[in-house]
C-alpha cells in the first residue's frame, strides 16, 4: 500500500448537535504518482463510527450515503474528484463530521476511522482517534417556528470551560428537523447572568438569507444582534432599559428591510412598564425605545401576537397595518378573564385599550398564544381549563384569532385511570398551532403523555427528567407535530409525536 492516511481532530470535547471538524493528510510513500481526492470536489472519504474500545462500529458515514438516503436512493453516485499525488506528495483536508449525520451524536466516547476507498474496492484506513460528545451546558435558550420559512430555530448560550458563553444556533427544515445542527457563531464574557431571551419572527416577506435577530437581558441592560449563517451582524452593545429588572417578551419580530423589534417589560417607580425597542439594520442609525401607555401592566407575564398588514382590512382599500396585541390571564375569585390591547408597532400608541376578549369560571392551568397571524391562516389562541368538579374533564376551548366569539372545546379523557398508571399532571403543554387533530401533552412523572382527538391518552416514554428548558410541542407546516427542549444529559433533543 503506496498511501497513508492519517485522521486529527481537537483535544476537546464536541458539543452535541455542532460541529465536527475534522483534519486529514493523504500521503504517497510509493515510487510513481497516485490519484488522489481533489480538494476541491466531493469529498470521497467514509468514517467509521466506533464504540470506546473499538469493538464494535456503530455507524458507517458518507456523504454519499446521505445524499441518498435524502433522495430516497434516486439520486446518481457522484463521479469522484480526483487529482495526481505525486511520490513523497502530501495532500492536506478539512471535514466535518456533523455534515453528514442524518441526526446528532449522542453524548459519549467513540472511537473514529476514516476511509479511502481505491479502484477495485481497495481501502486505505487511516489511525483510530477516539472522540468525545458532551451535552451542552446551556445558561439561556430561546425557540420558534418560523412558518414562512418553514423552519425550526433555536438558540443557546453555552458555558464553555473557562466561564465564557458561546451564542450557538440551530436551524432545520420542518420536513427534516433531525437533520439541523448547532452553528457556533460567537463566544464572549458575560459578566451578569442572561435573565431572559428572545428571538425575533419573520412578520414581512422578505429576501434576507440567514438574518434573524435575537435579544437578551443581563445586567439591567438589553443586548442585541443580527446573527446569519456563520456570524453575527449590528450587536447593539449594553442598552440601558429604562425600567428596573428588565425581561423581554419570548418573541421579537423583524421586517423586510431588515430593522427588529422587541418589547421589554420592567418595573419603573414600583409599576411594571412594557417598552418597544426598534433596532434599525443601520449602524448609523440609533436603537429607539418607545413607552407603551398602558396604565396598568399585570404582574403576570404578557404575551404579544403580531397581526401582519394582510391579516388586517382597513376599509374598501384593503390596505393594511401592522399591530401588536398584548394579551394575559387576569385572574378574579370567580373567573379567569383573557385580555387583550392592541398597539401601533411603529408609534407604540394603542388602537384600542385593554379589554377582556375571553372568560371563564374555571382555572386556566395553561394557555397559549400564536406569536404571528397571518390572514386566511386558521388560528387560535388555546386555554386548557381544569375540571369544573372532581373527577371531571380537563377542556381544551380554542378562540379564533380573526374572530373571538368564535370558541370551540374538547373535553379530554379521563387522566390518570388504573390502566394507565399515572399520577395527575404536573403541567401541560399546548401545540404552537391548534389544527383539527392536534395533540395536547401532560407531563406526570417527568414523562411526556400525548392525547388527540377521538383518542385515548399515549404514553410516549419520553423522559423530561433532565430537561434544562420548557418543552415545546410544534404544529409544522406538513401536518407533524414535534416536542423539543434542551436537555442537560442528551442535548439538544427532537421527538415526532406519533
Amino acid at each position: 500500500m503506496t498511501l497513508q492516511l492519517n485522521l486529527q481532530t481537537r483535544a476537546q470535547p464536541f458539543i452535541a448537535g455542532g460541529p465536527m471538524p475534522l483534519g486529514l493528510n493523504l500521503r504517497n510513500t510509493g515510487d510513481t504518482a497516485v490519484e488522489a481526492p481533489a480538494y476541491e470536489g466531493p469529498t470521497q472519504f467514509e468514517y467509521l463510527l466506533l464504540t470506546e474500545n473499538g469493538a464494535t462500529t456503530i455507524e458507517s458515514l458518507s456523504y454519499r450515503k446521505k445524499e441518498l438516503s435524502r433522495s430516497g436512493g434516486l439520486r446518481p453516485r457522484l463521479v469522484p474528484s480526483v487529482q495526481p499525488l505525486p511520490p513523497g506528495g502530501v495532500l492536506l483536508y478539512r471535514d466535518d463530521l456533523a455534515d453528514l449525520t442524518l441526526h446528532p451524536f449522542a453524548p459519549g466516547k467513540y472511537q473514529l476511522e476514516a476511509i479511502y476507498r481505491l479502484p477495485g474496492n481497495v481501502l486505505v484506513r487511516s489511525n483510530r482517534v477516539p472522540i468525545q460528545v458532551i451535552a451542552s451546558r446551556p445558561v439561556a435558550t430561546v425557540q420558534g417556528l418560523d412558518s414562512p420559512r418553514a423552519n425550526l430555530n433555536a438558540y443557546e448560550f453555552h458555558r464553555e470551560d473557562d466561564a465564557r458563553f458561546t451564542l450557538r444556533k440551530w436551524e432545520s427544515s420542518t420536513d427534516h428537523p433531525l437533520q439541523g445542527r448547532f452553528q457556533d457563531l460567537h463566544t464572549q464574557a458575560i459578566e451578569a447572568p442572561v435573565s431572559s431571551f428572545a428571538m425575533a419572527m419573520e412578520v414581512e416577506a422578505a429576501d434576507l438569507g440567514r438574518w434573524r435577530w435575537v435579544a437578551w437581558t443581563s445586567g439591567g441592560q438589553v443586548w442585541a444582534e443580527v446573527t446569519r449563517a456563520i456570524d453575527v451582524k449590528y450587536p447593539s452593545g449594553g442598552l440601558a432599559t429604562g425600567p428596573s429588572a428588565p425581561a423581554l417578551l419570548e418573541y421579537g419580530y423583524q421586517f423586510a428591510d431588515g430593522h427588529g423589534l422587541f418589547l421589554v417589560a420592567g418595573l419603573s417607580s414600583a409599576e411594571r412598564k412594557i417598552r418597544l425597542l426598534t433596532l434599525p439594520a443601520d449602524e448609523e442609525l440609533p436603537p429607539q425605545f418607545m413607552d407603551v401607555p398602558l396604565a396598568v401592566v399585570p404582574d403576570a407575564p404578557a404575551m404579544a401576537t403580531f397581526y401582519a398588514a394582510r391579516a388586517i382590512s382597513d376599509g374598501a382599500g384593503g390596505e393594511g397595518r401592522h399591530e401588536i396585541a398584548l394579551s394575559w390571564l387576569l385572574r378574579t375569585p370567580n373567573a379567569t378573564g383573557f385580555v387583550m390591547a392592541r398597539l401601533d408597532p411603529g408609534t407604540a400608541a394603542l388602537n384600542s385599550p385593554p379589554r377582556t376578549v375571553f372568560s371563564t369560571n374555571r382555572s386556566v392551568l395553561a394557555h397559549a398564544v400564536p406569536p404571528v397571524v397571518m390572514e386566511g391562516i386558521p388560528q387560535s389562541f388555546a386555554f386548557l381549563l381544569a375540571p369544573a368538579e372532581s373527577g371531571g374533564a380537563y377542556t381544551l376551548q380554542t378562540v379564533n384569532v380573526h374572530d373571538t366569539a368564535q370558541v370551540e372545546e374538547w373535553n379530554l379523557p379521563p387522566f390518570g385511570d388504573s390502566a394507565m398508571e399515572a399520577a395527575p399532571p404536573e403541567r401541560w403543554i399546548l401545540p404552537s398551532d391548534h389544527a383539527a387533530n392536534a395533540p395536547v401533552v401532560a407531563v406526570s412523572d417527568h414523562r411526556l403523555w400525548l392525547v388527540r382527538p377521538g383518542s385515548s391518552w399515549h404514553d410516549t416514554k419520553l423522559e423530561v427528567t433532565t430537561a434544562g428548558s420548557p418543552v415545546r410541542l410544534w404544529s409544522l407546516p406538513n401536518g407533524e407535530f414535534w416536542c423539543t427542549w434542551f436537555d442537560t444529559v442528551h442535548g439538544y433533543r427532537l421527538h415526532r409525536m406519533a
